[in-house]
Order: structure tokens, then sequence, then C-alpha cells
């Protein structure tokens, strides 16, 4: 190896030891040290020593000292030692560690029981997950349990439960919140969410969106909404969920079939298209455009507000408002971008 490829490989890791281990940028390199000694099976390690390792302004890692700081923080050696890649060590530290920092806040930890639709666009499943934010020593981890259920050939149902993990990150600026979730079998998803400042009471609820491949041949990027909730939600009242999961803009379109099916199967919606059919009838062609905020705005009923929210989520949950997007582009258009658009004027 050449000094200069070797120098190299020591940045890199360096600069993954200190995005790892101290992932907001603030440096304790004593706690690293009695840590260590704390921890069985392990010799201790002079304090210079591991100032050394964690400088990046240093060209020497010692390897006994790397090896300990990973078995006291249950470290990925492997992925320390990785050969450095062109370019991708220079995007999680310095200025973007202290722009997107771990999350930290205790009102957003604990365990959270979630939703999703299946991958597969072509079916319309509610997919659980658990969802556990846990504060440790020097970080946050995220852990999602995802409770799949595909259908074999008999199109019987089979348990398929996968462990998905990754670190909760906050972006400061735009108060948003974004978790990279992935396993050793390939699953990825991508959480992105809002964060609001909880004075009063831990995160009960919230709604986000999620990335992962679809399961369609191409593996095409899916998009959709996902539900937090602190609390488990029983299964009678997975109709509301639906709704939940749906387009978040505040006015959506249901048929007219799919609206007196609702009316028949709900008595909380029937009770709801009485009071605001003034509302409803005045534009109604072959759907029904329903505003959220007008119907919330306008209600003179004498309804529990209650029951008008149950009855927005069960007519959203039937709605033909969008759940899913698959950006799996058309051939066709790559042709005709290749031969067109990107092509000069004839003159």
């Amino acid at each position: 190896m050449m000094e200069a490829e070797r120098i190299d490989q020591i940045k890199a890791i360096k600069k993954r030891l200190n995005r790892l281990v101290f992932p907001d940028g603030e440096t304790n390199i004593s706690r690293i040290c009695e840590l260590i000694k704390q921890t069985e099976g392990l010799y201790s390690v002079p304090l210079n020593t591991l100032y050394r390792l964690f400088s990046e302004q240093e060209t020497a890692a010692d390897l006994c000292a790397l090896v300990a700081v990973c078995r006291c923080l249950d470290l990925d050696i492997a992925y320390i030692l990785s050969p450095p890649e062109p370019n991708a060590e220079k995007g999680a530290s310095g200025t973007a560690a202290k722009k997107f920092p771990v999350l930290r806040d205790p009102r957003y930890l604990g365990m959270f029981h979630g939703f999703f639709y299946t991958p597969n666009p072509e079916r319309d499943e509610l997919i659980r997950f658990d969802l556990e934010l846990k504060k440790t020593t020097y970080t946050t981890t995220a852990t999602m349990t995802y409770y799949g259920k595909p259908v074999d050939v008999y199109q019987q149902v089979m348990p398929d439960v996968r462990i998905l993990q990754g670190t909760p990150y906050l972006d400061e600026f735009h108060s948003n919140i974004h978790i990279e979730l992935t396993n050793e079998a390939g699953d990825y998803y991508f959480l992105y969410f809002t964060r609001q400042r909880l004075r009063s009471h831990d995160l009960y609820f919230r709604r986000g969106i999620a990335i992962t491949p679809s399961s369609v041949s191409t593996n095409a990027p899916l998009l959709q909404n996902f539900v937090l909730f602190a609390r488990e939600v029983s299964d009678d009242k997975l109709s509301f969920v639906h709704g939940l999961l749906a387009d978040v803009s505040p006015e959506f379109y249901i048929e007219k079939a799919k609206l007196r099916q609702l009316c028949e199967e709900y008595p909380v919606v029937q009770r709801f298209y009485q009071s605001f059919e003034h509302i409803l009838e005045h534009d109604v062609v072959s759907v029904y455009p329903i505003n959220e905020e007008a119907i919330l705005a306008a209600n003179q009923s004498g309804l529990d507000r209650s029951d008008i929210v149950a009855a927005l989520l069960l007519l959203k949950g039937g709605s033909i408002a969008t759940r899913r997007q698959v950006f799996d582009d058309l051939d066709a258009y790559g042709t005709f971008s290749k031969n067109v658009l990107q092509q000069p004027n004839e003159i």
C-alpha cells in the first residue's frame, strides 16, 4: 500500500469512528477511557492513546485501542476498517453533524406503534410496525420491527417479521426528523416527519412520509404516508387508519356509491351526511368533493366533533385519494428525453 493510500485509509477510519461515537460533534474521550476500564474482558487504554486515535490530525491509529473502543461500544469494526469510498466520508461529519444532530429529545423517545400500506402497490392491506427510539450512552438508536403478511401460492398469509435499524436525526433548520432504517437482508425504509416542541406530554401521534422499494419487479421507489401512535390501535378501529394514510390535502373525493355504502355500514357517516348534505350536494356529479376545513368550520349541526372527525376518516379511507406513488419511469419518457429534450433545436 502506498503512503498516500495508507493515510487515506486511516483518515476514513477516524472519520467513521468520530461520526459513530460522537455524532453530535461533542467529544468526551475521558468518558470512553472510563467505559473501557469498566468493560469486562478489556484491558485499559491510556488516555493519550485514545486522544491520538480520535484525532484526525494524527496519521496513525492504534489497533488495540480501536478494537477496545469497538468492543466497548458495540461498533461494527468491519465497517470502520473498510476501504474509504471516494467522497463518501464527507457528508456526515463536521458542519453536517451540527446541522443534523442525532435526535435526543426525550419527548420523542420510547416505543411507538405504526401503520403503512404494503409495498405491493396492487394490494391495499395495512402493515403494522413497531418503532423504538432509544437513547444509549452516546447516541440514539431506532429499531423498526416490521410485521409483514405475504401470501403464498395457496393464498395463505405467512408471518414475516423483519428487524431494521438506524439512527434518528433532527433537521434543526426545518424542524423535521428523518430516520434511515436498514438490515443485512437489504430491507430499506426512510421515514421523515415533523418535529414539534412538546412541553407537557410525550409524543403520542405523528404522521409522516415513508420511502421504500416497491415489491413490483422493478423495485422502483415507493412513496406513501405512515402514522405513529404511542399506544396500540385495536383491530376494531383499523377502519379509521385508512383515512389517516390517505392524501393529507384537506379536500378529497368519494364516489356516490361508496358514500352510500359507508352510510349503510356506519351510523356516524349517515349522521354526518344528513348534517352536511347542504355542503355536499350543491356541486355533486358522480363524486362528492369533501373539504375537511370547510366541514369543520361549518359545523352547526350539533354533531359531536369527534363524530365528525370519525366520519371524515371513514370517508377519506374510502375515497379515491392517492395512497401510494411508485416512481417507476416509463421507457417512452426516457426515449423522448434522450431523442428530443436533450437534443439541440434544428436551425
